[in-house]
């Protein structure tokens, strides 16, 4: 059978920072067979295939030099959040009857009468949730006491995170399905353009591309680690506390933290490793982090020192919480697509004979045997510790967080 190496290179660009990371080619080998399910030679843990040449990674810590957070950081380009069309806003309670008497009021012009935004609600407000959403066939004179007769063509609840009586995992669920619906889940493409996903059905899973994929995640997930960790360690639990005296943040993010048994970097490595192990060959082609995914690590990356750098304690906070948002999202999108994903490349590339089905299966620790229903339980219990306003903070984390993750199936989402 004829094998090929891919060699593993998790490199970093040099950014605006004096020092520079070296970073180190790492190793993976798959077979060109890899989809043929074979029946693996029974072996040691540690041994690879007889006469072959495989390096293995060294771990997490050689990640660590490779994925810079510092250095990864200047690959970083902002998400430019869409501009909501279509859509008006109004607010949950009636104005009072003094707003239609008003001067300004009285002499507003007449709005136009086609789906636009109403001109009394701000940008802000649609973000955090403290608006419901309609779209309204004709908005007549404009004034605001008219606004409850309007004719409404369609209308979306928001979900008001000041409600504590709503669960944040189903608050933040419903935002989601919310934010997909209109569109706002979309990141410009490398070139430029806004490029369309092909059906999943589409997809050509390919050895080469799978390698890329994990090398992807691998990158994101360990600087999200990093980031949690750093967090949890420099303001925990000394500074743990609850919505009454203004720490409830910091208890909340070791809620999501590795040590909740949700991380995946590791089992990312060792399913890289495994797949190393299946090939005894020494060509060798080197995969670099995909400049999607770098730009994700990087932003990550950014939170992660916001959170610990001279600043205010609220600076921290906010940081905080932008960090918590990625992670549940992340996490969340691992445990519903990615198990999508891990289920086609299980079955084309032959996964399951060489133990490459770590990053969906090995669970362990806290996370117990339904890693979904640990993270939404744990999900509920950080909004249980946020308060009103941290929890729109989160909200507002949404669009770029999800866009961000879906930018990770960039490799796989081809048909080549």
């Amino acid at each position: 059978m004829m094998l090929q190496q891919h060699s593993l290179l998790l490199g970093a660009p040099c950014g605006r920072h004096d020092s520079r990371v070296a970073t180190r080619p790492l190793s993976v080998r798959a077979a060109k067979g890899f989809g043929q399910k074979q029946t693996p030679k029974p072996e040691g843990p540690d041994k690879g295939k007889k006469g072959g040449k495989v390096k293995r990674l060294k771990g997490v810590e050689d990640i660590a030099r490779a994925v810079d957070r510092q250095d990864v950081q200047a690959a970083h380009v902002p998400l430019s959040q869409r501009e909501l069309r279509d859509r008006a806003k109004r607010p949950r309670h009636a104005p009072p009857a003094a707003d239609a008497a008003s001067p300004s009021s009285a002499s507003a012009p007449p709005q136009p009468s086609s789906p636009t935004p109403s001109p009394s609600t701000t940008k802000a407000a649609s973000q955090d949730g403290s608006y419901d959403y309609v779209k309204v066939r004709d908005w007549g004179p404009g004034q605001p006491a008219d606004l409850g007769s309007l004719q409404v063509e369609s209308f979306a609840p928001g979900d008001d995170p000041a409600d504590d009586a709503k669960p944040l995992a189903d608050v933040l669920a419903r935002r989601l399905e919310w934010l997909q619906a209109q569109g706002m889940l979309t990141r410009a493409d490398d070139s430029g353009g806004g490029g369309e996903v092909l059906p999943f059905q589409q997809w050509s899973f390919s050895e080469r591309s799978y390698v890329q994929y994990l090398t992807d995640l691998l990158g994101v997930h360990h600087v999200l680690e990093q980031a949690l960790s750093e967090g949890t360690v420099v303001h925990g639990p000394d500074h743990y506390g609850d919505v009454g005296d203004g720490k409830g943040v910091w208890t909340a993010l070791e809620l999501l933290s590795p040590r909740q048994g949700l991380a995946r970097s590791e089992e990312i490595h060792r399913d890289l490793n495994n797949i190393a192990k299946s090939s005894n060959s020494t060509d060798t082609v080197r995969f670099q982090i995909a400049e999607p995914a770098k730009s994700y690590a990087g932003y990550l990356a950014e939170c992660g020192r916001g959170m610990i750098g001279p600043s205010s304690p609220d600076q921290h906070a906010t940081s905080a919480l932008r960090i918590l948002a990625n992670a549940y999202c992340i996490y969340i999108s691992h445990l519903g697509s990615a198990m999508r994903v891990g289920a086609l490349a299980t079955e084309k590339l032959g996964l399951a004979p060489v133990d490459a089905i770590n990053l969906y299966q090995t669970y362990g620790g806290a996370a117990g045997p339904d890693p979904l229903k640990s993270l939404l339980r744990n999900v509920n219990s950080a909004g249980l510790a946020l308060s009103t306003d941290q929890r729109r903070v989160v909200i507002r984390e949404l669009p770029e967080a999800m866009s961000y993750c879906a930018l990770l199936l960039t490799s796989l989402a081809t048909n080549d």
